[in-house]
């Protein structure tokens, strides 16, 4: 099950994505007049209710590190620790992104979404296991990820 926070262009692409690979999607998005209200996507109005059992979630709210802040913050609170989220941003490091949360070394920024240039941006903060399992969930969505740690690529 795959869980898409925020349903703009990006967090659209994604769905079908995700969609396309097989995952049951579960949207939520705080701005409620854009969740789709047909299938194949279900409509969540809580966000714990989109990331309940959810195995990807990927954030695409808009790059406003305070709504980001406070949606992360939220989310983290209906997962387990070593749940991974990626996060779709391109005005903030994963540094940033990662000083914003409670777990910050389940926190992966993502830059992208054409499947075939996918960037994963990790941290010294992030365990191996936990970007080995990133690139692992990217690749089970059809995607091609390039790894990049403290803005240097890494081999994959």
């Amino acid at each position: 099950m795959a869980a898409i926070i925020g349903f703009g262009d990006r967090g659209q692409k994604w769905a079908r994505n995700a969609s396309k690979a097989g995952h049951h999607v579960r949207v939520f998005d705080p701005n409620v007049e854009d969740l789709p209200k047909t299938k194949p996507y279900e409509h969540c109005e809580l966000l714990s209710k989109a990331v309940d059992d959810a195995r990807v979630i990927i954030v695409t709210l808009p790059d406003r590190i305070a709504l980001q802040r406070t949606v992360l913050q939220l989310l983290q609170s209906s997962v387990d620790q070593d749940q991974l989220v990626f996060v779709m941003t391109k005005d903030s490091s994963v540094e940033t992104i990662q000083g914003c949360v409670k777990w910050p070394e389940s926190i992966i920024r993502l830059d992208g979404t054409a499947l075939s240039r996918v960037k994963l941006h990790a941290s010294a903060t992030n365990h191996s296991d936990a970007v080995q399992a990133a690139v692992a969930i990217m690749r089970s969505l059809g995607a091609k990820p390039v790894v990049v740690i403290n803005d240097a690529p890494s081999p994959n």
